[in-house]
């Protein structure tokens, strides 16, 4: 197994030690034996592959040593072999590990130097027999002791992991090996062991053990199957019951046949299949490819194939072991997979220990290519001599090294130290380092490198996620607290100390929970609080937590156990988040939504949430249950129910509207009847919220409002505007006959005009010759005056005739003249005296002029006679428009008759209210009826220095605005 590494192959470095190991004394091989251990222990997966077969060609090709007679060569002989000896003893103390040796009977007969440093204990204390109890753990005393025995009386090597003691008192782990070394008769003669620390790797065991066990499950999921095929037989000696799954086969039936499994793999790959392996087994190598089979029931799958091949002697095909992965589903994770392997690689090449080969003036001599890897500089630059080791010692470590070397190359041993290197790339690498030097006095030595990249780099993500975890746990906006199992504080966050305003001594006092909560939650917190610790079940509940001010305020408290593998609590960890004012927003919510419910009673408005999702109702308030009539106790209607309940005349109507808005996407009010089961009847307005504001269909929120009583009074109200308005037409025709006499007047005169012209007219045709254009003029003048005749009569019989109202835009100027007009003969009969100060271009308003006339006729009417009464002083009637301070019209009428008593004028615009003696008092009433009718305002005043003012405001039109 080790014959085909030979000197012919080895490096400069493997050259030396050769040198050094060949003329070995079989004490001498002892050492060598070291070496070779330290190869098994250290790194058993990434020692120097030369390293190891130089020792153990040292140790099998070590039969003897051929002497000579000649003693000056003998004496050149032991002189070399001595130095030889001492240059590897050198190196021996220099690996980083515990070496020792025994005689055949378990006696200690050689500890090394880094032993008794590691242990404080000197070599005669390894002499006794409770040797064992005072440098291993009391744990593992017993296993290495019964382990250590059978290994003596077997003769066989012993493996194992110990703790040993340190000089401090720490254990910690070791991996150790134990060795015989044998003579020629096969007699064991010595004992060699060596151990070295692997306490981190330890702490990281769990955590590997649980790696192993995914990829134990991984394996057992990863769908691998495999077959031996017997190339003399030419059939199937196995098939793995995934390989079964994996082609379709039905193991109760037997092993496949060759041809049954060549007729699932798919038409399209079997050509290339077959051809693959047949040239594989030409070429007599193993085949490796991916290809399809196509089930029975046409499924399809993708395979990745491997064929070992096994030969005779003759060359003859004899057996072939295929593994078969179904990886129709691992396509979609190939990459993942990738990403994984890289992860793994670094990490085994993370642990590879480097070798180098060194001289007192800094030249690096050889160097292994793991040394090269971990510095960045490849073969070529140490061939050209281009690696000194004092220069790629980072600055601050080169004083250091150069005391060391000082003081440690006499005595040819250099312990082992951390520093850093300066790749090549210019970044630093963290190694640690045991060197020795070949004899005192040479200038050359040897490094054993070990890289602590990962560790550093663990040691420093430890410390960050620590840091990290920390803050993270201290900016929680809560108070974060942890016990033990059985309940005892173990930690309290900084916020949580703040807020109590007391140290932590005081969270582990027996009594701190009736300091810190409100005496009304004590009680029941404390037999919450010991149930969770006692039955291991998660706490969770709102109290009130005493702040250092002496406030309490509520908080949501919640306590979790962390448990182990085993499922044992280790640790309790718990969290409470200040909910004072969220509590005081519920306390509100609550009654806001008692408020509601009082509001929908009061209000007569119900409401209902409708799920199209579901077709069905998710929520109906009480007072939709008494709009509708249903029974709340009978659960949510359905929708079928309540179209059942819509008015027959209103469905089709209600129906549409809904799928109109469903359709346009908008929301919907309408107004509609219902018929209860008794034969009641309501008027309903309803209100569909349907869609989110993204216009995508959403829950259906629906209004209902009880509007009977109102649809009642509504109609009640039109009743009385119309009667309203039969009254104010009776006062018009009241007023009208009032004025029949100055009306008669108003009409007789143009009557009389036109007839005194028609007569001047035929006066002029009786002329000889006739006067033609007198008599046009003439007949121009009967045209006037009828038509002034005929607009009075209009204007009359609008006043009189009862028509609905009619509101349209007109110049209210022009209305005020006409309506002076027709109390012309009024105001001469009671001799007063009539003016106007109307604002400039026509007064446009918006509304009914017949109505409108109606208020001014009637406040003029109503000065005429309070001045008919006058006996002294002027009497006088002016009637005043301008623009209004919003933006609308005011009309003032002002008379200087006696006035309206003070007592009286909050009263005058009441119903049959009157301060005359023949008088109903509805005027007043109708005309502040009409001007409200308007959006106007109509009030008195009393004018100076005597009489009334009534004035009234109408708004802007539309295009005023």
């Amino acid at each position: 197994m080790i014959t085909h590494r030979t000197a012919a192959t080895s490096s400069p470095l493997a050259a030396r030690l050769l040198h050094l190991v060949a003329p070995m004394t079989p004490h001498v091989k002892a050492f060598a034996f070291f070496i070779a251990l330290v190869g098994l222990v250290i790194a058993p997966a990434h020692t120097d592959p030369l390293l190891g077969s130089i020792v153990i060609l040292a140790i099998a090709t070590g039969g003897g040593v051929a002497f000579v007679l000649d003693l000056t060569e003998r004496k050149r002989t032991e002189k070399a072999l001595q130095t030889s000896e001492d240059e590897l003893r050198q190196i021996v103390e220099a690996v980083p590990g515990l070496i020792w040796s025994m005689d055949p009977d378990g006696n200690a007969t050689h500890i090394s130097r880094r032993i008794l440093d590691y242990s404080g204990m000197r070599f005669e204390d390894f002499t006794h027999r409770d040797w064992v109890e005072t440098f291993i753990h009391p744990d593992d005393v017993l296993e290495v002791t019964e382990h250590f025995r059978h290994t003596i009386q077997a003769g066989k090597s012993y493996r194992g992991e110990w703790r040993l003691r340190q000089a401090d008192g720490e254990f910690r782990w070791h991996r150790t090996l134990c060795e015989p070394l044998r003579d020629r008769e096969g007699c064991i003669i010595q004992w060699y062991g060596l151990s070295i620390d692997i306490d981190e790797a330890k702490k990281a065991e769990e955590q590997l053990r649980r790696s192993e066990a995914w990829l134990a499950q991984a394996q057992k999921l990863s769908h691998v199957g495999n077959w031996v095929y017997n190339a003399t037989t030419l059939r199937y000696s196995y098939w793995s019951d995934e390989s079964y799954r994996t082609w379709g086969f039905d193991p109760l039936q037997g092993l496949p046949s060759r041809d049954d499994m060549w007729q699932r793999i798919h038409p399209d790959d079997r050509n290339h299949v077959w051809e693959a392996i047949q040239e594989a087994v030409r070429q007599r190598k193993d085949f490796a490819g991916e290809f399809r089979i196509v089930l029975p029931d046409g499924t399809v799958k993708h395979l990745e194939g491997t064929s070992h091949h096994t030969y005779s002697s003759l060359g003859a095909l004899v057996e072939v072991f295929t593994t078969t992965v179904d990886v129709t589903n691992r396509k979609r994770t190939e990459q993942a997979v990738r990403e994984r392997d890289a992860r793994i690689r670094r990490l085994v090449e993370a642990n590879i220990i480097g070798v180098m080969l060194w001289d007192l003036d800094g030249q690096v001599l050889e160097a292994n290519d793991a040394w090269l890897r971990m510095v960045g500089y490849d073969r070529d630059d140490l061939l050209a001599g281009r690696l000194d080791w004092k220069e790629l010692t980072v600055p601050e470590c080169r004083e250091r090294d150069t005391q060391r070397v000082q003081k440690y190359f006499g005595s040819g041993q250099f312990p082992a130290i951390e520093k850093e290197y300066i790749r090549k790339d210019g970044t630093r690498i963290p190694v640690l380092i045991g060197a020795v030097s070949f004899q005192e006095d040479g200038n050359q030595g040897i490094s054993f490198v070990l890289d602590l990249t990962e560790r550093k780099h663990a040691e420093e993500a430890l410390r960050e996620s620590e840091y990290k975890l920390r803050q993270i746990v201290e900016a929680v906006p809560g108070l974060v607290w942890s016990m033990s199992p059985d309940g005892k504080t173990t930690h309290i966050s900084r916020r949580f100390l703040d807020y109590a305003g007391v140290p932590f001594e005081n969270f582990g006092h027996r009594d701190w929970a009736e300091t810190f909560l409100r005496p009304e939650d004590l009680s029941e917190f404390i037999v919450t609080f010991r149930h969770a610790i006692q039955t291991g079940t998660p706490y969770q509940a709102a109290i009130r937590l005493r702040r250092a001010d002496g406030v309490f305020r509520w908080h949501h408290a919640r306590c979790e156990p962390l448990r182990d593998q085993e499922g044992r609590i280790v640790q309790w960890y718990g969290l409470a988040v200040e909910v004072d004012e969220a509590k005081k927003a519920e306390e509100q919510l609550r009654r806001g939504e008692a408020w509601l419910a009082q509001a929908q009673r009061i209000s007569q408005t119900g409401t209902r949430v409708f799920n199209p999702a579901t077709s069905r109702y998710s929520y109906w308030s009480d007072e939709n249950y008494r709009i509708w009539g249903f029974d709340p106790q009978r659960g949510l209607p359905d929708r079928g129910d309540i179209w059942r309940r819509v008015h027959p005349d209103d469905l089709n109507r209600v129906w549409d509207a809904v799928q109109e808005a469903v359709r346009l996407k908008r929301d919907l009010t309408i107004e509609h009847r219902i018929l209860l089961p008794n034969g009641a009847v309501k008027y309903l307005e309803a209100n569909y919220h349907m869609f989110s504001s993204f216009g995508t269909p959403g829950e259906v929120f629906i209004t209902t409002a009880d509007v009977t009583q109102r649809r009642r009074a509504q109609d009640e109200r039109e009743r009385l505007r119309q009667l309203e308005s039969d009254i104010a037409h009776i006062n018009r025709v009241g007023m009208m006959g009032e004025l029949a006499a100055s009306l008669s007047h108003e009409i007789l005169h143009p009557i009389a005009t036109a007839r005194n012209n028609a007569r001047a007219g035929i006066r002029f045709l009786e002329m000889d010759p006739p006067n033609l254009n007198e008599v046009r003029e003439a007949l121009d003048c009967v045209v006037r005056d009828a038509d002034r005749a005929k607009d009075i009569v209009g204007r009359i019989r609008s006043q009189i005739k009862k028509a609905p109202p009619r509101k349209e835009r007109f110049d209210l100027n022009e209305a005020i003249n006409e309506v002076i007009v027709m109390v012309r003969s009024a105001t001469a009969k009671n001799g007063i005296s009539v003016s106007t100060r109307l604002m400039d271009g026509p007064a446009a308003v918006q509304g009914d002029r017949v109505q409108l006339q109606q208020v001014l006729m009637n406040l003029m009417l109503n000065a005429v006679e309070a001045m008919g009464a006058v006996e002294d002083g002027p009497r006088e009637l002016s009637i005043r428009s301008e623009k209004g301070e919003s933006g609308g019209t005011l009309i003032a009428v002002h008379d200087s008759g006696p006035g309206i008593d003070p007592v009286n004028r909050d009263r005058v615009f009441e119903p049959f209210f009157t301060t005359k003696t023949s008088g109903v008092g509805m005027g007043l009433s109708i005309c502040q009826s009409i001007i409200n009718g308007h959006g106007g305002r109509l009030w008195i005043s009393a004018n100076e220095p005597r009489g009334a003012v009534f004035q009234f405001t109408l708004p802007a039109t539309q295009e005023d605005l």
